[in-house]
């Protein structure tokens, strides 16, 4: 069957709606030369540091990303001015993004969810499709058997009722009612119908093998079906009179159960939400960030220290370590925040436009597909009830 229209990867980004967890972790070992000694007390300042991140993102589909970060930062060096050492800094960040246009509103994020849902149900109609067909087939073939099985006992009785009247043309001939070219012909015919015969019986087991191959895993082949026969148990009856529904109904059922008719609705509905999410990349984008982070800062009393000339003496507030951090975090003490708005015009975006040609052009092509496959429709119903019409003229008169 055919398959549903893949997700869009032309348009608008979406959001990544799964959360994500990273970490980082880093040891570095710094040795960096100095002009003047006045500074940091030596002319060489070597430092041990280590750093550690945890970073959390969470985007939702309204257009809105959340984003968490905490971060530290170990250093010891030998910096004999500094009144700690080793130094602990840390931050805890809270960042919200919003899209204000390019990427803004569910339709927009959720758009490849509703095409995989989509694709979802082009594919059980793909699976119906093929159960309608295999028991259609299979129906078919026992239908065949049917009738070949009709077939090879009409020609038995032809065989046995072409046998007698050559045994009757042969007792004529003998009493010289009937002329000796007459029994040439009786067994001439007699000949032909147990040819027939032959080549009935031989329709009805080659049948018998399609059917079983049909319905079996291993079909003719297998030793359970090897030299089975298959007898129906149904026969054909031809009711008196069809209930046939009016061909408007008729064409209104085939319009609403055809399952290619319902396939090509749903890549026609993929077509108009890729359409809407092209048609959104054309827009220019505007976010909007607010963020707050909370800083601290913490260390040990550097034993080493040589003060600067009117230097004050270390606050005891910064004494401690990874506790002391988290303390002024909790409190905010050390606060950072602020909005800010980011705009970003494409002066071409030829892309944007070549996509939303190209999606354009494929949607008007959909829909004369589905136009087509309507009014085909319309004309197999037209003709099947004309066909059924004409059967049934055919078999009254046979009958009568």
């Amino acid at each position: 069957g055919q398959a549903g229209s893949a997700a869009s990867f032309f348009g608008t980004q979406t959001i990544n709606l799964d959360p994500q967890l990273s970490a980082t972790f880093g040891l570095f070992h710094t040795s960096i030369p100095q002009i003047t000694s006045s500074v940091t007390g030596t002319n060489t300042l070597v430092s041990n540091s280590a750093t550690s991140s945890v970073n959390f993102q969470q985007g939702f589909i309204t257009g809105t990303t959340l984003g968490a970060r905490y971060s530290t930062f170990r250093q010891k060096n030998n910096n004999i001015r500094n009144n700690f050492n080793p130094t602990l800094s840390s931050d805890l960040t809270v960042s919200l993004t919003q899209r204000l246009t390019q990427g803004f509103g569910r339709a927009i994020n959720n758009r490849n969810i509703r095409i995989a849902k989509n694709n979802q149900t082009v594919e059980d109609l793909n699976f119906r499709d093929q159960v309608i067909t295999t028991v259609s087939r299979v129906e078919q073939l026992y239908w065949d058997l049917v009738t070949f099985r009709r077939i090879a006992e009409a020609r038995r009785l032809d065989v046995e009722l072409a046998g007698r009247l050559l045994t009757q043309t042969r007792k004529q001939a003998e009493l010289g009612l009937q002329a000796r070219i007459e029994v040439t012909r009786s067994e001439a015919e007699s000949t032909t119908y147990r040819q027939q015969m032959v080549e009935a019986e031989r329709a009805v087991h080659e049948q018998e093998e399609i059917l079983k191959n049909a319905l079996s895993k291993h079909g003719p082949t297998s030793s359970t079906l090897a030299g089975v026969s298959v007898v129906p148990v149904d026969s054909i009856v031809v009711p008196a009179q069809e209930a046939l529904a009016p061909v408007q109904d008729l064409v209104v059922e085939a319009l609403r159960e055809r399952v290619s008719l319902e396939r090509s609705r749903i890549n026609l509905e993929n077509s108009d939400i890729n359409l809407r999410g092209i048609k959104n990349a054309l827009k220019p984008s505007l976010d909007l960030t607010a963020f707050a982070t909370n800083n601290a800062l913490a260390g040990t009393i550097n034993p080493d220290v040589v003060p600067l000339p009117g230097a004050e003496t270390p606050d005891e507030f910064f004494i401690g370590g990874l506790g002391t951090a988290w303390g002024q975090i909790a409190r905010r003490n050390f606060p950072d925040y602020g909005i800010q708005f980011q705009l970003n015009i494409p002066l071409k975006n030829r892309q944007a436009q070549a996509d939303m040609t190209r999606e354009s052009l494929r949607r008007r092509r959909s829909d004369i597909q589905l136009r087509q496959q309507e009014n085909a429709v319309r004309l197999e119903v037209a003709r099947a009830l004309a066909n059924l019409t004409q059967a049934r003229e055919t078999y009254a008169i046979s009958a009568e």
